[in-house]
């Protein structure tokens, strides 16, 4: 009876310790796949920077965006084809929209003086904002209910070279934190 307890005990530890081990690497391996949304997303942001913006066509369900002031926001081609320019933010947005409805990935763009309302930041974004200020390249955890887990991964939004010509209240210094995504 002895030696029964003593296996039951020894292999509840085991047990105990290996789905802490798999819970850390899963944990790892969701850092690695946000990592991933991540660079792709920066990388199309800034490409979208660089170019001042792009646009698309405007159709019945893709209108202007009513928050971009610029004087060139809708445009006409020769050909009658009505265009509008998408910036980086609000193409994250549309990005966002399109992971969120078909990998159930959510991507927004939050800041300590969000421009909107609307981007204001959680209490764990907030905690990742003063992790930028503090020098963290990275932050991310779960949080939730035990039984709705969900896994949190923020990265700085640094002001670029190529936000030189963005509008004043985006304006910085190259490598200053505006927020994160």
């Amino acid at each position: 009876l002895i030696i029964s307890a003593l296996i039951l005990v020894v292999a509840a530890i085991s047990l105990y310790a290996n789905l802490q081990k798999v819970d850390t690497q899963f944990r790892q391996l969701a850092a690695v796949v946000a990592r991933s949304y991540s660079q792709a997303i920066g990388g199309m942001r800034e490409w979208n920077n660089q170019h001042g913006g792009v646009y698309v066509p405007v159709t019945g369900n893709f209108r202007p965006n009513p928050l971009l002031k610029d004087p060139l926001r809708e445009v006409t081609t020769r050909e009658g084809v009505r265009l509008t320019k998408v910036n980086p933010a609000h193409m994250v947005r549309l990005i966002s929209n399109l992971l969120t409805e078909e990998q159930g990935i959510r991507v927004r763009i939050t800041s300590a003086t969000p421009v909107q309302a609307a981007n204001a930041p959680t209490e764990w974004e907030k905690f990742a904002l003063d992790e930028f200020v503090k020098g963290r390249k990275e932050v991310f955890g779960v949080t939730g209910a035990p039984d709705r887990p969900v896994f949190r991964f923020m990265v700085p939004l640094k002001v670029e070279m190529s936000c030189l010509r963005c509008p004043p209240e985006h304006k910085g210094r190259p490598s200053d934190i505006r927020g994160g995504v």
